[in-house]
């Protein structure tokens, strides 16, 4: 049986205290582990992402909004 349920590899990693080059382990739905690239080979999941040329931000919440505003309607004429 795998130690962890998914491997995101290679990626440029974001957290609330810095940005660096990490992998991440996720097991159970939860973050297991925050490590240096390399350390985790991917024999140890069920599933692995190679995230090399993106960035990862575990644990973040989806940032993307679109907000706007609603044009008034126009004053009906006499």
């Amino acid at each position: 049986m795998a130690e962890y349920d998914l491997l995101v590899l290679n990626g440029l990693v974001v957290t609330d205290q810095e940005t660096t080059e990490l992998d991440v382990a996720i097991k159970e739905g939860k973050i297991a582990k925050l490590v240096p690239r390399g350390i985790l080979s991917v024999d140890k999941a069920t599933k692995w992402i190679d995230a090399e040329g993106g960035m990862v931000m575990p644990g973040g919440i989806d940032a993307h909004v679109h907000l706007g505003t609603q044009t008034p309607p126009s004053p009906k004429k006499a």
